[in-house]
This record gives C-alpha cells, structure tokens and sequence, in this order.
C-alpha cells in the first residue's frame, strides 16, 4: 500500500506540473498560430501590413521566427 501511495504522491509532484507545463506552452504556440492565422487572412483579403522598428533586420527575424512558429504548429498535426 505504501508503495502505491508513494506512486500518486509522485505522480502529483512531478509528473501533474511537467503536464500542465507542456500544456501551457502548447496553448501558448496555439494562441500565436490563432493570431497569425489572423493577420494571414486580414493580407489575403487584401489588408496592408507595415513593419516597423528601428533595425529592418531585427524585424525580419523577428517575422521569420514568427513564420517558423507557425509552421510548426502544422507540422505537429
């Protein structure tokens, strides 16, 4: 009995947050790709997109970061 007690006292410590942690990150790259997804339909339609900032190349990596975030959360599928 003791070791079965053990077990879920394990299970609540460890593994329960490493979950919640996974799963947070999860919705996180979700909520992102939700927004992307956003600005992708807001371009087709024929909506302008400005980038600004004051280093152009700091804003492009940023858009590509951005561009493989996205492509991810369809890669996963």
């Amino acid at each position: 009995m003791s070791e079965s007690l053990d077990s879920v006292i394990l299970f609540l410590k460890k593994i329960v947050p490493r979950e919640a942690k996974n799963a947070q990150k999860n919705l996180k790259r979700f909520d992102g790709a939700l927004d992307i997804m956003g600005l992708e339909r807001y371009m087709k339609e024929g909506g302008r997109v400005t980038l600004y900032g004051p280093d152009p190349a700091a804003v492009a990596k940023e858009w590509r970061d951005v561009a493989e975030r996205y492509q991810s959360v369809f890669d996963r599928e």
